[in-house]
């Protein structure tokens, strides 16, 4: 799965010398958080988001500081001056897009957003802006993914697949085991706490044919060694 694939390719953007009436009518009309900004070729130069609009003048929520060291260097405050009070796109936009190409795997796409602490990527072709891939993207995605029929496999291939998982994952605890019947998986053995008990739970409920997870795992108490028994539970 590539951007590509999940990316939104009819794109609402917008010029960079537009208005910033004009830009916010965009953004209220369609029901979006922020707008690509492009210029005449058609190549993505800034984004304007909302977190850019929060501190304007017109609402008394920004200021452009008078400190000693502002003064010391106007650029910065003269730069201030005009996101407070410019009324061009370009005035207010951030001029850094963070962007992908169409060939991105989820796992970079992914990477990306929470590295920069992003909700949207653009993607980019050829030099131009081809779509954008947003967390809702991601989150229909996903969505496509557990929607999908899957074969639910016999208990003897539960079981192989159980094992094969539990002896590749480096967190799993040593001393459990699993037995199948008809589709219930049920662990027996040791868990050292509940992290143990739930991440076992999500291995089995993820292998498909399997209907339901019960633990007849003991707890070890913590600060002491012994196990305890745990509530038998089952989902």
């Amino acid at each position: 799965m590539d951007a590509r694939s999940v990316m939104t390719d009819k794109l609402v953007t917008v010029c960079p010398d537009a208005s910033l009436l004009c830009a916010i009518d965009l953004m209220l009309d369609h029901g979006l958080s922020a707008l690509p900004v492009v210029d005449t070729d058609g190549r993505a130069i800034g984004v304007l988001s909302e977190t850019d609009l929060l501190c304007r003048a017109e609402l008394e929520t920004g200021a452009v500081s008078n400190d000693f060291w502002s003064k010391l260097s106007h650029q910065k405050s003269a730069a201030a001056f005009v996101r407070l009070h410019g009324r061009r796109v370009r005035d207010v936009m951030t001029a850094q897009v963070c962007s992908v190409l169409p060939e991105a795997t989820m796992a970079e796409i992914v990477g990306l957003m929470r590295e920069h602490d992003m909700r949207r990527l653009y993607v980019v072709a050829n030099g131009n802006l081809a779509g954008v891939v947003s967390e809702r993207d991601v989150m229909k995605a996903l969505r496509d993914i557990l929607g999908k029929p899957e074969v639910a496999l016999s208990d003897e291939a539960i079981l192989a697949q159980l094992r094969g998982q539990l002896s590749e994952a480096r967190w799993a605890p040593q001393d459990v085991h699993a037995e199948v019947q008809d589709g219930a998986v049920i662990w027996h053995g040791v868990a050292r706490d509940e992290e143990d008990i739930a991440a076992l739970k999500a291995m089995a409920q993820n292998i498909p044919g399997v209907k339901s997870v019960k633990d007849n795992l003991f707890l070890l108490s913590p600060g002491t060694g012994y196990a305890r028994p745990e509530t038998g539970t089952s989902e």
